[in-house]
């Protein structure tokens, strides 16, 4: 977690809309903040494994693909007007 840019660890619940938290490099050894403030920090692992899993394309294959887009559509609309003079 962070607080006023410094790192902190959650040291559990304080109340139901509370918790107490230990901020590193702090005066206090504790402090009471709104539960509604606190965002999960990722751990560096955790994103290099998220950014593993994402798929990244050069601008030839998405050049490619959005060619082969084009060209789907293009046939889809031929079709349909080939039904609509069936029916």
């Amino acid at each position: 977690m962070s607080y006023k840019g410094k790192h902190g660890t959650y040291r559990g619940d304080y109340g139901r809309v509370m918790c107490q938290v230990e901020i590193d490099g702090d005066d206090r050894k504790t402090r009471n903040i709104w539960k509604s403030s606190i965002t999960l920090m990722v751990k560096r692992e955790q994103q290099q494994q998220q950014q593993e899993q994402m798929t990244t394309v050069s601008r030839q294959q998405h050049t490619e693909l959005l060619n082969e887009i084009r060209d789907l559509s293009a046939m889809a609309e031929r079709l349909k007007l080939k039904v609509e003079d069936l029916g």
